[in-house]
């Protein structure tokens, strides 16, 4: 039956501003308050709501005789009441089993057109100035009765409104695939070799082809030296022009600020760039780029060289303004969730301003900060970020093990194929990537052992462990330790920041002939570890060797009479600076977000922006995602397994969900379980990641892409219900007491199996007992004893 329940969905889709219609909030640059939640009936009125394209709308639902509900609409102007009944007649029309019927209304004769629902019933939508009034009926008999008196003469029951694309988007255009100008197809695709080589216009008409394919293009600042102020046009110059003529829906996939900064930008504000603490390294990054926290990254801080990049992002936008056929802008920091490494690279000048200006919000005076923290500073100038390692055992106590290591590197298989050693370094598909290795010689570990012939690097901190090999390997480090220092702690932890980044592979150290830990380094967590070493250690002639994946240590190395603690059990005073710390990260990087949204909406107030991989700051984004209307974008997992984390956000926030693989299927079969796991993930949008050829070059893809082109049709189309149980979560709990970015310790470590050793461990749940609650975010922070859990913001 279509009534009333169908009139539920209708306010949902054009109250609520979810993806079946419209984009959230308020049409102008400024943030409103939230509508996600506010328009809520009450005795079937729907009170006044702002959407991005539409205005100012209300509503009031009432049931007619004969078995007819109606929902009228207020729209602030005809115009808009015109734009609304378009696109809800327009929205109707593409779902399955509905089609066009003529009823007749009353005597008159007169006819109005119906969309009727197979099996269910009819619905009329008409308009009248600045009222839409919709009407379902089980039988199309009843709602022609309901129409025929004279009160409905000079509604408009047609419209011939065009609905502007961005609105759209998810509706109608809800697959899309990327462009990347610089893409030829494999040797072996036989168009690439008919005479006259490649026609690159065919992939538009593919495009076409393909129910009209959406391309997403790239845009950013040219990266040159010399080319100060200048855009990255021609990865797209040509491209907009031919989506335009073919109606193809375009989004731009804008790269302003995401770790690629442009030379000339990074030459100009060197003092503005991200700075590493001491000693760290990065052993993962890329040779001779910013990616991933190198030198060349701005600072989440920086004025002037964030500010040059916003208007940058501006000026391309304008370019955009009035182009008919955008209908997504993604916001300039792209992918969210991988900064988690700045956690080390935020230091400096730069970072200890925008340190003090955060806890300026967050303490009356510096006394009451000096309170909290247990400190004693004369003044704000002697507030300083932290160093992470500061929490875990280092201070001028420590005794620092940096020095000259000696290194060896494990043999490979004979049979390994090291593409001329570019799997041996950092590429795009062996950063996290086990290199198989044939394993390191027992004797490497002994404190016997020769290795006066292998080479010798200065490590943690010398940047020459970047152009090194990323491959399995053993360091060696021969050092003494004060007899003073020994009677000092009779209890001693051995600190290894390794940072390796690595897949299942197996971090082993040996201090002295004797194994104290063997951990295996995980997917996508760089490796660290704390273990109690107070019996292994002497004066002189120790020899600590350490089994390594990636053959690099990239961040300090120690020894430490302070056992190892994570928040929230550290004293109070610690607990209130850790809090401060990780709430300062997530406070800039939410800053600089907003300050991206608003730059977009300077110049696109009405069209869908894109938050790429929020993840690891789902709360802010998802705050700003209710404010200033951008929705949620997975750029991977989502394709790889089944997750409906990021949808269930959306769908609390009543706003869509989109998603990209992180790269091309492989093949037929592939590319249907990507097709599978979307399809029940509950998403409203696809971006096909990297370039449209990877649909159109594989045939066994582009087969099964024609073949099931009508269920890609319905993608935007349906979404998933809500759940009737609500799920609690909160990334501030996490960044507190779980992973912030590289596996901060978060509770006391219990012992691993084996050898007696102990082991990190790095909980996303709070444990049952705590020493001292967090500081409240609204008031100065004062932990005071507690056997409860610490309190976490919903």
């Amino acid at each position: 039956m279509i009534s009333p329940t169908p009139i539920k969905r209708v306010l949902a889709a054009l109250l609520l501003g979810g993806a079946t219609a419209f984009a959230q909030a308020a049409p102008d640059a400024k943030p409103r308050a939230d509508a996600s939640t506010s328009a809520v009936a009450h005795d079937g009125v729907f009170r006044e709501i702002d959407l991005r394209g539409y205005g100012t709308v209300s509503g009031v639902k009432t049931d007619l005789r004969g078995g007819v509900s109606q929902l009228s609409i207020r729209c602030e102007s005809p115009e808009k009441a015109k734009l609304l009944q378009a696109k809800y007649l327009s929205d109707l029309s593409l779902l399955p089993k509905v089609s066009e019927s003529k009823i007749t209304l009353g005597r008159t004769g007169q006819t109005a057109t119906a969309r009727q629902i197979e099996g269910q019933g009819s619905i009329v939508a008409v308009r009248r100035g600045s009222e839409v009034r919709i009407l379902s009926a089980a039988e199309s008999a009843a709602l022609a009765a309901a129409l025929a008196g004279p009160e409905w003469a000079g509604w408009e029951f047609a419209t011939d409104t065009e609905v502007p694309m961005y609105l759209d988007r998810w509706d109608r255009w809800g697959f899309r695939a990327y462009h990347r100008t610089w893409e030829n197809p494999p040797k072996d695709y036989k168009p690439a070799q008919a005479k006259g080589g490649y026609d690159f216009l065919s992939e538009f008409q593919f495009a076409e082809e393909m129910d009209r394919t959406g391309l997403v293009v790239f845009t950013g600042p040219n990266a040159m030296d010399t080319a100060g102020g200048l855009n990255r046009d021609v990865w797209w110059d040509w491209i907009v022009p031919q989506t335009e003529a073919r109606g193809l829906p375009l989004g731009l996939n804008l790269k302003v600020a995401e770790g690629i900064e442009a030379t000339w930008l990074t030459n100009r504000y060197r003092e503005q760039m991200m700075e590493p603490m001491p000693q760290f390294g990065g052993s993962f990054f890329r040779i001779g780029t910013p990616f991933y926290g190198g030198r060349g990254t701005a600072s989440w801080a920086a004025k002037e060289a964030n500010q040059i990049q916003f208007d940058m992002a501006e000026t391309m936008l304008r370019r955009f303004k009035d182009q008919p056929n955008l209908t997504t802008v993604l916001e300039p920091h792209g992918e969210l969730k991988n900064v988690a490494h700045s956690i080390f690279v935020e230091y400096g000048s730069v970072a200890d301003a925008s340190y003090r200006k955060y806890l300026k919000t967050r303490y009356d005076d510096l006394r009451a900060l000096n309170a909290a923290w247990g400190t004693a500073h004369a003044s704000w100038d002697e507030v300083r970020v932290q160093e992470i390692a500061s929490f875990a055992g280092w201070g001028e106590d420590a005794v620092d093990l940096t020095g000259e290591w000696k290194l060896a590197y494990e043999d490979l298989p004979p049979n390994l194929d090291t593409q001329g050693e570019r799997l041996l370094f950092f590429t795009d598909t062996n950063w996290t990537r086990a290199i198989p290795s044939l394993g390191a010689p027992q004797e490497w570990f002994s404190s016997r052992f020769d290795d006066s012939g292998w080479a010798s690097l200065q490590a943690p901190g010398d940047e020459r462990s970047l152009v090194i090999p990323s491959r399995p390997g053993v360091m060696r480090r021969h050092f003494s330790v004060s007899r003073d220092w020994l009677a000092k702690h009779p209890q001693v932890w051995l600190y290894v920041w390794s940072m390796n980044l690595t897949s299942n592979d197996q971090f082993k150290a040996v201090l002295n002939d004797k194994v104290v830990d063997e951990s295996t380094v995980r997917h996508m967590t760089p490796h660290w570890t704390a273990v109690e070493v107070s019996q292994h250690l002497k004066p002189e002639g120790n020899v600590l060797a350490l089994r390594l994946p990636k053959g690099k240590l990239s961040y300090r190395v120690y020894l430490s009479g302070e056992e190892p603690h994570g928040y929230p059990f550290f004293e109070k005073g610690r607990n209130a600076q850790w809090y401060d710390f990780a709430m300062w990260h997530r406070w800039m990087r939410k800053e600089s977000v907003r300050r991206g949204l608003e730059t977009i909406r300077k110049t696109h107030p009405n069209h869908q922006v894109v938050q790429m991989a929020p993840d690891a700051y789902a709360d802010d984004i998802n705050d700003l995602a209710g404010r200033y209307g951008s929705n949620f974008h997975n750029t991977g997992y989502m394709a790889a397994f089944w997750a409906d984390y990021l949808p269930s956000l959306m769908r609390g926030r009543n706003l869509p969900m989109s998603v990209e693989p992180g790269g091309p299927a492989r093949d037929g079969k592939h590319f249907k379980t990507f097709q599978g796991l979307w399809m029940t993930e509950g998403v409203q949008g696809i971006d096909y990641f990297i370039h449209i050829g990877s649909l159109m070059w594989n045939a066994e893809i582009r087969q099964h892409l024609k073949q099931d082109l009508p269920l890609f049709r319905l993608i935007g189309k349906y979404h998933a219900p809500k759940a009737e149980v609500a799920a609690f979560y909160s990334t501030e709990n996490i960044r507190l007491n779980g992973c912030p970015g590289f596996s901060i310790p978060t509770r006391p470590w219990a012992p691993a199996t084996g050898a007696g050793t102990s082991a990190p461990t790095c909980a996303t749940t709070t444990p049952a007992t705590a020493s001292a609650r967090p500081p409240s975010p609204t008031a100065t922070p004062r932990p005071t004893a507690s056997s409860s859990t610490p309190t976490a913001p919903s």
